[in-house]
């Protein structure tokens, strides 16, 4: 069992409900008050600039303890957008648009960053020193190559000196791809990654297509990456075949065989990109790759902004990247990619907060905990609430309080049919104007049909002045699509709420 493996065994990590951990005793300093430095936090990675802080793991007078207790670290992130992301379909990135988004990542903490490929040519290799020229020192740039010359001379000519080179690992794409053996891939590593450590490279060995390689001869690679200097190993799902059960299996059986640094390289064809990335985390990989919004070939990767959400509210583990930070990055890659974030996209989609049933906008209404995974305040966002087909009374009395109008519990059941109406002949939720045509269409209704209990002078006195229409409307025109913000077509609810709302 390799060294990593005992201490992740140590912490728990044989338990698939705990993740990788570290031993206390081999990243906690026995001094009085004094403050470990980056590198020294850093050990659980055998790397500097740990991801997220150690606050609070040290015991009273920071001394060590006899039986320390387990500690979960937090597993590094390695932002792939500019790379993987840049492979999806129709995406190009300008060079001015590189340096914004390697800023932008490098602001929100993201420890590493793989910034592109330099033998695809001058001009993104200009890009790439543009982007070493203005890095933090606290990120690492990391290069992508494959195990070819040309790609390696290409690397070896930037000041990036971390460098990811890939090989097929699988046996399909050894044979029909490269139209190799097995034994041609093992002396490629070997080779490749002695050549790129004598000229001062950093290296990880990319094992494209891990998942569909038999794993035995994904072990014998490793290994030899290991031998041959290596200091991480990249699991590549490239077809996004997993699922979390046999991704933990694959990781475990690999953290259990070499002491080299483990990501996983997650695609979402099936889905499950976060979850997996999850699953090998837990199962002793120590770097998760991510890019903004899941941008990629096909489905995509596993979304940076996911994989951040789950592990901060999900596991309590902190990857150094605040919440506040993922809007931002997620709109800025929308607008450079020419990719729009689906409304209901988690976490950063813009409908993921709003609500219209009437049983959740009830318990919302008393305690926003009733229906909240994490405060939208986090994101620098609140809940919207919005009157639709499900929307009950107590809903609608809210609603119509926010436009100053009161409604008794009656008529606002008397409106949920014509709202409810309105919803499905238009697909959207009514705005301002709508709701107010909507009231005044059923206090016509009500004029023109006698009712029983409350009559039409209780909901005139409520209803909005202006001219009466002259006869009862058949149906509500919805106002304009695209009104700009602060004309009648502006949404119902915008901004926070609290439990002391009108319920």
């Amino acid at each position: 069992m390799s060294s990593k493996a005992e201490a992740w065994e140590q912490g728990g990590g044989s338990d698939p409900y705990l993740s990788c951990v570290t031993p206390v005793g081999e990243v906690l300093k026995a001094t009085n008050g004094e403050k470990m430095s980056g590198n020294e936090q850093g050990l659980s990675h055998g790397r500097s600039h740990a991801c997220g802080p150690l606050d609070g793991m040290l015991p009273a007078g920071n001394k060590i303890m006899a039986h320390p207790p387990k500690v979960r670290m937090a597993p590094r992130l390695v932002d792939t957008t500019l790379r993987d992301g840049e492979q999806a379909p129709g995406v190009a990135f300008s060079r001015e648009e590189k340096l914004r988004l390697v800023q932008a990542l490098i602001a929100a903490g993201v420890p590493e960053i793989e910034a592109g490929i330099p033998v695809m040519g001058k001009t993104e290799r200009q890009t790439l020193r543009a982007m070493a020229a203005t890095a933090d020192p606290c990120c690492r740039l990391i290069s992508w190559g494959r195990m070819h010359p040309a790609d390696l001379a290409a690397i070896q000519a930037l000041p990036i000196r971390f460098a990811n080179l890939s090989v097929p690992v699988s046996d399909l794409q050894i044979e029909k791809k490269l139209q190799r053996s097995r034994g041609w891939v093992l002396e490629t590593v070997r080779r490749f990654v002695r050549e790129a450590i004598d000229l001062g490279l950093e290296v990880a060995v990319g094992g494209e297509d891990s998942s569909r390689a038999d794993l035995d001869f994904v072990l014998r690679v490793a290994e030899t990456a290991q031998a041959a200097g290596a200091s991480r190993y990249r699991f590549a799902d490239t077809l996004g075949i997993l699922d979390p059960f046999s991704t933990f299996r694959s990781i475990r059986k690999l953290r259990r065989a070499v002491d080299l640094d483990l990501e996983i390289h997650a695609h979402d064809d099936l889905g499950m990109a976060t979850a997996n990335s999850l699953a090998a985390y837990r199962a002793g990989a120590t770097h998760i790759s991510v890019t903004v919004n899941g941008l990629g070939e096909r489905a995509g990767n596993a979304p940076l902004e996911e994989v951040v959400a789950a592990l901060r509210y999900g596991s309590q583990i902190d990857c150094g990247v605040p919440s506040a930070s993922l809007p931002p990055l997620s709109a800025l890659v929308a607008q450079i990619s020419g990719r729009p974030i689906p409304q209901a996209k988690s976490i950063v989609g813009s409908t993921v907060f709003t609500h219209e049933s009437g049983i959740h906008v009830d318990g919302l209404l008393k305690d926003p905990r009733n229906y909240q995974a994490f405060d939208p305040k986090e994101l620098g966002r609140s809940h919207e609430l919005v009157l639709g087909k499900h929307s009950g009374p107590r809903a609608i009395q809210w609603g119509y309080q926010r436009l100053g109008i009161d409604l008794s519990l009656s008529e606002a059941e008397a409106l949920r049919q014509p709202i409810a109406d309105f919803v499905t002949e238009w697909k959207r939720s009514p705005q301002r104007s709508e709701l107010l045509q909507l009231l005044s269409a059923a206090t016509t209704r009500t004029a023109c049909t006698p009712s029983v209990g409350e009559g039409p002078r209780e909901m005139q006195a409520r209803r909005p002045s202006g001219p009466r229409p002259a006869s009862c409307p058949a149906s509500i025109e919805p106002v304009q699509a695209g009104a700009p913000a602060g004309s009648c077509a502006a949404p119902l609810a915008r901004g926070a709420f609290s439990h002391r709302s009108p319920n």
